[in-house]
């Protein structure tokens, strides 16, 4: 739910210089992969089983309406559940309709919160128009999909409604946050609760509406008693300051000394202004610890991204594919910065290396427009991964490309600002799959860019 606010807060700025080091041991290209009957959605959820994906959820049309009446309507919610095979080049759907009420409002929603855990994919929240409710919430369930037959009954045109759980649950009403888990432990991390209609001329004025962050990280246990899902061990860590965020990226990390967890990159808004944060929270059972020492610049909405890891240096990589930045590139290479917080090209990649030190990489590869916001990774389905679907770098061959995943769906727009304008037509819900190469590369090459640009002062 990429909601942007109508006034933009003064702001002062310093000017200072920085540098972009670009050292991956890899290479990117990407490709597009031609399957006409590929669903158009944005914002959606997904899980993958034997090489079969699994779509629910999300938007039909693209950037949401500045316009209340216009904004999120109930029309353009996806009321289809997908399974696409890539490899045979199949697509098939059924409609949430056939479920009962709570599922089928659930299930057209967007921003739903999603992990999947070997055959289950779990689903929290999501925000839509209610039928029942009578207005826009944020639905206040937690959903278990039994994946795999959840797929087969799609293709074989059985019934759908068995290979669901359904808990409801005030604190999983949740839209924009992003769902890990470390052991058997969920982490809720970010976003909020959003019930009315959106207005940018904010919640007292017109239609209203009531948006309250979470400022926190949920940690949670869930089981299955006798059919039902429980809800176990729950527990907040609770920051007004540093856990403001929505919309934004949640990757899974190998940290150094190995231990597993996750960053949550960037992400709106900030307090003091109508910004994104450029800093990073990296999670772990222990924890969560603000990183203040590095900026992010690019990729600040959420976006398609890959977590890879190789063993060897002890170097994580996170990269991100396109979406919504405040900084850009532009024709002449220099970074530049829109306080209106544009669509972009960029592919960037964020590397952490065996002490902690993080840099950020501007990719010599674009991706091939306005795409990447609200759009989907979904790996390739012989990619050699590590724990939470993170990239093993080391076992992909040298010197030759090798498809890791996909870019699947989003949003893409016909211009950078297109917030601004008046018009249905400026932006539009993706149904375009991009395969992503990698080429690990046996030498690599450094390059320092130096920038001067704008930063807000703190």
């Amino acid at each position: 739910m990429i909601m942007r606010n109508i006034f933009i807060t003064l702001i002062t700025f310093v000017v200072f210089s920085f540098a972009l080091q670009a050292q991956t041991p890899f290479s990117v290209n990407i490709q597009a992969v031609n399957l006409p009957q590929a669903p158009a959605i944005q914002s959606f959820a997904h899980a993958e089983w034997e090489g079969k994906w699994l779509l629910l959820g999300g938007r039909t049309d693209g950037l949401h309406r500045r316009q209340p009446f216009a904004s999120f309507a109930a029309e353009g919610n996806n009321t289809q559940i997908y399974v696409v095979d890539i490899a045979a080049g199949q697509v098939w759907q059924r409609p949430v309709s056939e479920l009962p009420a709570g599922l089928q409002e659930q299930l057209q929603s967007s921003n739903m919160e999603h992990f999947q855990h070997l055959d289950t994919l779990y689903l929290i929240g999501g925000y839509a128009y209610s039928a029942s409710a009578g207005d826009h919430i944020t639905f206040p369930y937690l959903t278990a999909v039994h994946v795999p037959a959840l797929i087969q009954a799609i293709i074989q045109g059985q019934p759908i409604a068995g290979h669901f759980q359904q808990l409801q649950d005030d604190r999983m009403a949740v839209t924009g946050g992003e769902l890990g888990r470390i052991g058997d432990v969920f982490y809720l991390v970010g976003g909020q609760l959003f019930n009315g209609r959106y207005n940018p001329m904010g919640p007292d004025h017109g239609p209203g509406f009531e948006q309250v962050y979470t400022n926190a990280v949920s940690r949670f246990r869930v089981s299955s008693s006798q059919g039902q899902l429980v809800i176990l061990n729950y527990e907040t860590w609770f920051d007004e300051a540093n856990l403001h965020r929505r919309d934004y990226n949640l990757a899974p990390q190998i940290f150094p000394g190995g231990q597993l967890g996750y960053t949550a990159f960037s992400g709106v808004f900030q307090h003091n202004q109508d910004l994104p944060f450029l800093n990073t929270v990296d999670i772990t059972p222990a924890g969560y610890t603000v990183n203040n020492d590095f900026v992010q610049y690019l990729s600040h909405y959420h976006s398609s991204k890959a977590p890879l890891f190789e063993t060897a240096n002890q170097t994580m990589y996170t990269l991100f594919f396109g979406g919504i930045s405040q900084f850009y590139f532009n024709e002449n290479g220099q970074m530049t910065e829109d306080p209106d917080v544009p669509f972009v090209r960029t592919i960037s990649c964020v590397s952490r290396d065996a002490n902690g030190q993080m840099l950020e990489t501007r990719m010599p590869v674009d991706m091939p427009g306005l795409l990447g916001a609200g759009a989907a990774f979904i790996q390739a389905d012989n990619t050699p991964e590590l724990a939470n679907g993170i990239i093993n770098l080391d076992a992909i061959p040298a010197d030759q490309p090798m498809l890791v995943g996909y870019v699947v769906g989003g949003i893409n727009s016909t211009q950078p600002n297109v917030f601004w304008l008046n018009g249905d037509d400026l932006s539009n819900a993706s149904g375009s799959i991009l395969g992503v190469y990698l080429t690990k590369t046996t030498a690599t090459g450094v390059k320092t860019i130096r920038e001067k640009t704008r930063l807000p002062s703190n």
